[in-house]
């Protein structure tokens, strides 16, 4: 049950099993296990775990409880999500903006898709601290 949530997690973030390893402090073995459910995680590898992700352990141990994003998401809205959660080239902890920011990328249009991922990416290319805006005009 733990293995296809960590997975989706790991797979949404952009993450190598080995990067999401060395991330949380275990061996990639360990978390290859988790990911086949061949091994639980312990109590105290899983707080590890959920902490990184901003995810409480219902969200792994309880059917019902929701997912930081729908759970059918199309290249393109991976992509999105996947440049919402690196600014600059970094890639931060899934947290609870971020989570609603994935929910709201699920009922976008294609063209919107398209749309926000470029802004995303001009958005990416202003340094930190910038007081440069960018300005959106509206298409006549």
């Amino acid at each position: 049950m733990i293995g296809r949530k960590l997975k989706f997690l790991r797979e949404t973030s952009g993450l190598t099993q080995a990067e999401l390893a060395a991330a949380l402090g275990i061996s990639r073995s360990a978390l290859s296990l988790y990911e086949i459910d061949k091994r639980d995680p312990d109590f105290a590898t899983l707080k590890i775990i959920c902490d990184y992700f901003g995810v409480s352990a219902d969200y792994f141990v309880l059917d019902h409880a929701a997912p930081i994003s729908p759970p059918n998401l199309s290249d393109l809205e991976i992509e999105v999500v996947n440049a919402l959660r690196t600014p600059l080239g970094k890639k931060p902890p899934v947290d609870s903006n971020l989570a609603l920011a994935a929910q709201a990328i699920g009922s976008l249009s294609e063209e919107k898709l398209l749309r926000l991922l470029g802004y995303v990416k001009a958005l990416q290319e202003i340094p930190d601290g910038d007081d440069d805006t960018i300005v959106l005009k509206k298409r006549a």
